[in-house]
């Protein structure tokens, strides 16, 4: 099993995209319920993620189909729906084509069908929008000759990654929407979620480091050291540690009791160079042991 640049691209694009679309549905269902203050807050800023969402879920899409290459691997891989890489790319196929249909019809209010079909099609882009985030953690999870991947903690971290990413897209994008009405309290809002989320990204990514160690894992230790101490050191410590995890925590502290728009927008660019640079790291670490050559093989070529 190999990884390829493409992969980490998608990876990145699919995870920010759909995480961005999934705080955005989410913030604007519960405001359909109920009009709780803070989610009045921050819904001037998460509204731009119902159409940031299918654009990067898309751009995602062109890396992944880059990725197989030949066009009528593409084609099999769809006919194969119940297969895991099948059900995954269904799944990206069919959110980018909800998600359409639901800001479509948001334009036409005076419409008829958009009453059911607004709200309906954008429940599915929702729920395929979490669908697409978990995808490529489990998918990578599941492989046990790939000792350092074959960990629910893969799913979980890549899962808190997209809501960080996403989050961050949303802020950026933010910055150049200032002049709109509630956007800058609306950043300034979604920077305490944001704090709550870097956390539980930072205890996930510390437990899959520890994990090898604490369980006596050898080849999974091989990936962890890479990235500690050996030549993904550099890009782990300041692509994914310092730039993606201590500068938006920083930030996102900074900003609890003043708004600060540009220290915002630092702090989001912050954490989608992280987020690019966490999936590099993690495929670049990770490693297979090859039972032909009785040796640890790198995953990625």
């Amino acid at each position: 099993m190999v990884a390829s640049a493409y992969i980490a691209w998608y990876l990145f694009f699919a995870g920010a995209g759909a995480g961005a679309f999934a705080i955005a549905s989410v913030v604007d269902f519960a405001l359909r319920l109920a009009p709780r203050p803070h989610l009045l807050k921050i819904s001037p800023i998460t509204d731009a993620g119902m159409v940031l969402g299918p654009i990067m879920v898309a751009v995602g899409c062109v890396f992944l189909l880059l990725d197989l290459g030949d066009p009528s691997i593409a084609f099999n891989v769809f006919l194969r729906p119940l297969s895991i890489l099948g059900f995954g790319s269904w799944a990206i196929v069919l959110f980018c084509l909800f998600a359409a249909l639901s800001l479509a019809f948001g334009l036409m209010p005076h419409c008829r069908a958009s009453k059911l079909i607004e709200p309906l099609s954008q429940f599915l882009a929702m729920i395929l929008s979490f669908v697409v985030i978990l995808y490529s953690g489990v998918f990578y999870s599941l492989f046990p000759s790939v000792p350092f991947l074959n960990t629910l903690l893969v799913p979980a971290l890549f899962t808190a990654s997209a809501f960080s990413s996403g989050a961050g897209l949303l802020v950026v994008v933010g910055f150049f929407r200032q002049t709109c009405e509630g956007v800058l309290e609306g950043m300034n809002g979604l920077s305490a979620i944001d704090a709550v989320i870097v956390l539980v990204e930072i205890l996930l990514l510390t437990a899959l480091l520890a994990r090898p160690v604490l369980f006596s894992e050898s080849d999974a230790s091989l990936s962890a050291f890479a990235l500690l101490f050996g030549d993904l050191s550099l890009l782990f410590w300041v692509g994914v540690v310092i730039i993606g995890c201590i500068v938006p925590l920083a930030v996102d502290l900074m900003c609890f009791s003043r708004l600060r728009p540009t220290v915002l927008c630092i702090g989001g660019i912050s954490a989608l160079v992280g987020g690019v640079c966490l999936r590099f790291c993690i495929l670049m670490a990770a490693s297979r042991f090859a039972i032909g050559f009785a040796a640890v093989q790198p995953f990625w070529v």
